[in-house]
């Protein structure tokens, strides 16, 4: 993990004859991608003009070097074409905070159907930078006259008098897209009647 280091400038004052040398910095050294609330910088050694010597430090110092982590959903995922997805975004950050000042994402594409990606950006009032991606599927939606694969499951619920069948039946989309609002219609051969064909959409 790189390491770097953080000075921090510093005066000293004397009211007898003066401090020798008045600027100094002190400094402490932090790993890449660590914070902490009590990183401890080393030492200077003063004296002033007198002669008198007096140590200066260490300072006790939050250190912030960790980017800020972002989670990503889009929902609903997939959706169609022209739809209206949610992005939801959940930052994390425990050193320095957020600055909400810098946050940025690329806005969601559902123009056209595909394997789309967003990403978002943030700062923390230390400076570094998270980015956080995720993926989403846009899918075409799908006329009413088009073919789709589809599964239909039936059973007999009752028999009446008269030899009329009631049946129930279950009707599922296989893909390959989503498809609503398509009525279900057919008859059955054979013995009995079709009493009911109920279900009114497709659904994945």
């Amino acid at each position: 993990m790189a390491q770097q280091q953080r000075t921090f400038p510093c005066t000293a004052t004397d009211t007898g004859s003066g401090p020798a040398a008045p600027s100094f910095t002190l400094t402490t050294t932090v790993a890449s991608g660590a914070e902490t609330p009590a990183a401890s910088t080393g030492t200077q050694n003063l004296r002033d003009t007198a002669g008198n010597c007096v140590t200066a430090g260490p300072l006790i110092v939050r250190v912030d070097r960790k980017a800020p982590t972002i989670t990503l959903t889009v929902t609903p995922n997939p959706v169609a074409v022209g739809g209206s997805p949610q992005l939801q975004q959940q930052t994390a950050e425990g050193g320095s905070g957020i600055n909400a000042a810098t946050e940025s994402c690329i806005p969601l594409n559902v123009a056209t159907a595909g394997t789309k990606t967003v990403t978002c950006t943030v700062s923390d009032n230390a400076g570094n930078v998270g980015t956080g991606t995720t993926t989403y599927e846009v899918v075409s939606a799908v006329p009413n006259s088009a073919d789709i694969r589809v599964r239909l499951a039936s059973r007999v619920v009752r028999v009446g008098r008269g030899k009329n069948i009631i049946n129930e039946i279950t009707v599922r989309n296989e893909g390959p897209a989503i498809v609503t609002n398509v009525p279900v219609t057919g008859r059955f051969f054979g013995l009995g009647t079709l009493i009911s064909t109920t279900p009114s959409a497709l659904r994945n």
